[in-house]
């Protein structure tokens, strides 16, 4: 009877766990069809979203391209009568060559169009673009056509009045922008190349398109189409009419497509991005299959799971094992159902927060990984992506080594903050002054090893070696990274250039990151024909060295040459691996030094006057200013990479920044040799030349570049604003006076030039007319003609330099900052005499 009374709660605990299972399948399943369900109209609403956004690039390129013209066809105007007439034509060629334009000309009062194209000279006082501007107002025309000489072009003609010295109208400049000029932004590419884009008039018909469209007129279209979601047709027509946007689904021929609409903002124009629903519905359906999938292999795993169970309970012997089985049981049904569920809901939360773009694929791929194995999701970065995919470029323009080693010498000098770690760097005879290679991937490379070393060592040093090695036409450039960090375990070289593999957290707790660094560094190496080798001791330190071919831009070497080498240096430094610094940099340079581990050494090889440089940190440097330095010696202050803030003392001439000790030393050297000493004195603290009666406004999206430019701006003493985007730089300067403002170029929603036009358009006077300053990492020369003809006052190149600084500063600054000087000291001295 007992033993009955157990099998039937065994049953009834079979049956129970079997019913339980049975739910979590149907409850799974409900969860899988109110999922897509949900999905569809997720993804409804971010086609919506994705149309719009790509019709609002259109209508932003589009825009700029005409405003950019219009500014353009305005400058030439102004200066337009006070080119001599023989000379109009010639500089007008030039403009049309430079803008693309098909041809531009002008016309006085009495109407006769001069242009770059013959067959347009003529009269053309009736047309209306004339007229305007005799009124002195500009105009955009619809899309006009012409024949020219040997062509036929699409276009719309732009015209501004140019006035006399009175200020009167006295012609016109006009000239006509391509069509294609415009229309190869609608080449964008939107839901893999299933999406096409129109521009329509207010009649419907095209303007501008990239794919054929039946009658050239979407209202017809339109009427001949059923309207299945959204507007009706006469709605829409209207809506379109008076510059509203909208989302219809309409359904032509048996196919049915989405269209947005939205306004250009010109000539009532209207933009039209079309794709076909299919290409939207296609998701749900590859998801409604992978969930189906996933849902069949959880309930086989449940039934397989379920008859192991029954086998185990058959077997048992008694109620404890049955027990520890069941418990066992459970615990393995409770971690296979979380686990796919898991994946299916986070997945379920990324896609729907997601874009449908290529790693919305991928999501979309690992639930159907996750049904299968149960894997785990898969990282998307962007550069290993692009490596893996084939679609990474190397790009080959002239640069300047010393450029990089300024930018990753604040870089470094940023992220080590106090830690008592000095960076050096040693550049071989060899480096050129000039190379030609992909600058930005050989400060990928640099950073990336040198970030390593800043982030696993905590005392020591960090010491960046550069030589260079001619191989035929091509030099092969060689980067040694080398520290005195936690170093790495024999166990962990292997995972060092593996993807998504990271040394082991409880060798380097300090790390972080995704893994991909040096996975990175190591295949740029490789594109550019190079290497990567790696040394390291667990406990002393690493070595990284990367080898990459280059091509030598000719000119001479980076480190000075001319310098005299009969003049002894004397150094002073305590710790021990700077000696061996110091020793390699003036043995390469072939100069008779001495270095100094303690001051009273120091002192007395100074007195002696046997070493016409001596060479000190700060500190001392700022003590030996109260004593007298013998006759024909300079005393030059050695500053730490701590001291970075301070690099602008290099103004003095008696300055040298020590992690660029082989580049510095010897250029000083030279030019104290030609120009001689202002003085045998050190330095002090207050002479600095700086302007501090002066305020200056700092705008760069970027936080690191605001940091490193307001650090080198602090020893000049002005007050230094900064700000993060354009709007935020208007209202800057809309709220207080600024004497300069140093603008980033490139910055996400409102960039500098937009942000340029919006201040010189404020009501108050001084938006008028403070200084401007682009501030880019475009530092070619018709990157500095288009600033300047955007209306920006100078141009400042990123990284920044600080001659270049010095020039800036000098031009805009100095002349308020005596004016505001005096007139401080004008009415100090008034109050001191009244009283």
């Amino acid at each position: 009877m007992g033993n009955k009374k157990t099998d039937i709660r065994k049953r009834i605990t079979f049956v129970t766990i079997g019913a339980a299972l049975l739910a979590v399948i149907l409850l799974f399943s409900a969860f899988a069809f109110s999922y897509i369900k949900k999905f569809d109209q997720t993804i409804k609403e971010e086609n919506q979203a994705h149309l719009a956004e790509v019709a609002d690039h259109i209508v932003s390129y589009i825009q700029n391209v005409v405003q950019d013209t219009q500014v353009s066809l305005e400058t030439a105007g102004n200066a337009l009568l006070a080119i001599p007439e023989d000379r109009r034509l010639p500089y007008l060629q030039d403009m049309a060559k430079r803008h693309k334009f098909a041809y531009v000309g002008y016309a006085e009062a009495d109407g006769m169009l001069w242009a770059t194209e013959a067959s347009r000279d003529g009269d053309i006082s009736h047309e209306a673009y004339f007229q305007s501007a005799m009124k002195g107002e500009s105009k955009i025309s619809g899309l006009v056509r012409h024949i020219l000489t040997n062509r036929a072009v699409s276009g719309i003609m732009m015209s501004v009045p140019f006035k006399d010295g009175a200020g009167k109208p006295a012609g016109v400049l006009v000239a006509m922008l391509e069509a294609s000029r415009l229309q190869e932004v609608l080449g964008i590419e939107s839901y893999g190349g299933e999406g096409y884009s129109y521009i329509i008039d207010t009649e419907g018909n095209l303007v501008l398109h990239n794919k054929s469209m039946d009658y050239n007129n979407f209202f017809r279209v339109l009427q001949n189409a059923k309207i299945k979601e959204g507007a009706s047709l006469s709605r829409t027509e209207a809506d379109m009419r008076a510059g509203k946007s909208g989302m219809i689904l309409y359904e032509q021929l048996g196919t049915s497509r989405y269209a947005y609409y939205c306004p250009l903002g010109m000539n009532g124009w209207t933009v039209v991005n079309i794709v076909s629903k299919e290409a939207i519905t296609a998701k749900t359906d590859l998801l409604t299959r992978e969930l189906a999938a996933i849902s069949v292999a959880a309930g086989i795993v449940f039934l397989a799971l379920l008859a192991a169970a029954a086998v185990l309970w058959a077997v048992s012997q008694s109620q404890r094992h049955a027990a520890e089985t069941k418990s066992e049981f459970l615990a393995n049904i409770s971690h296979e159902i979380r686990t796919p569920m898991n994946a299916i809901v986070g997945m379920g939360e990324l896609l729907m927060r997601s874009a449908l773009n290529e790693k919305q694929k991928e999501y979309v791929r690992s639930i159907l990984n996750s049904g299968k194995g149960l894997l785990a999701i898969i990282n998307d970065v962007l550069d290993f992506s692009k490596i893996e995919s084939g679609k990474f470029t190397i790009q080959s323009e002239a640069y300047k080594p010393e450029e990089i080693l300024y930018d990753l010498m604040y870089m470094a000098a940023i992220k080590l903050e106090d830690k008592p770690v000095r960076f050096l760097i040693d550049v071989d005879r060899s480096v050129p002054a000039c190379l030609t290679g992909d600058a930005t991937r050989v400060r990928q490379i640099l950073v990336n090893l040198v970030g390593n070393a800043v982030k696993f060592t905590e005392k020591g040093y960090i010491r960046l070696t550069i030589r260079c090695r001619r191989e035929g036409d091509r030099t092969r450039v060689t980067m040694k990274v080398e520290d005195t960090g936690i170093g790495i375990r024999k166990q962990d070289m292997d995972k060092l250039f593996i993807s998504f593999s990271q040394i082991d957290s409880k060798y380097s707790r300090s790390g972080e990151g995704t893994g991909l660094g040096l996975v990175i560094t190591g295949a740029l190496c490789r594109m550019m024909d190079g290497e990567i080798r790696v040394e390291s001791e667990y406990g002393k330190g690493s070595e990284f060295t990367a080898s990459i071919m280059q091509r030598d831009g000719g000119g001479r070497p980076l480190m000075e040459q001319e310098y005299p080498r009969d003049k002894g240096v004397l150094i002073l430094d305590e710790e021990p691996f700077m000696e061996e610094y110091y020793a390699g940099c003036l043995n390469c340079m072939q100069v008779p030094y001495k270095i100094c581990a303690v001051y009273e050494e120091f002192e007395q090889e100074l007195e002696s006057g046997r070493y016409p440089y001596a060479m000190a940190d700060r500190n001392t440097v700022l003590g030996l200013a109260h004593r007298k330095v013998p006759e024909g010696v300079f005393v030059i202050t050695l500053l730490k990479i701590q001291e970075h803030t301070l690099m602008s003392e290099q103004a003095q001439d008696l300055t040298v920044f020590v992690p660029l000790f082989g580049i510095q030393c010897p250029a000083l050297l030279k030019k104290l040799a030609e120009t001689g000493p202002a003085s045998g004195a050190a330095p002090s603290p207050d002479s600095l030349s700086g302007y501090p009666y002066t305020r200056v406004l700092l705008v760069d999206d970027n936080a690191l570049n605001l940091e490193i430019a307001e650090e080198l701006m602090k020893p000049y003493g002005m007050q230094v604003d900064c700000v993060h985007s354009g709007q935020e730089a208007v209202d800057a300067v809309l709220a207080r006076t600024y004497d300069l403002v140093f603008m980033d170029h490139m910055m996400p929603g409102m960039d500098g030039t937009e942000a340029l036009k919006k201040i010189r358009t404020l009501p108050d006077q001084r938006g008028r007319s403070v200084p401007v300053v682009a501030l880019t990492a475009n530092a070619s020369s018709s990157a500095q003609a288009m600033f300047q003809a955007q209306g920006f006052s100078g141009f400042l190149a990123k990284p920044i330099m600080i001659q270049k600084l010095n020039e800036i500063l000098e031009k805009w600054l100095a002349p308020v900052n005596d004016r505001r000087r005096a007139e401080q000291h004008g009415l100090h001295e008034e109050s001191h005499g009244s009283c």
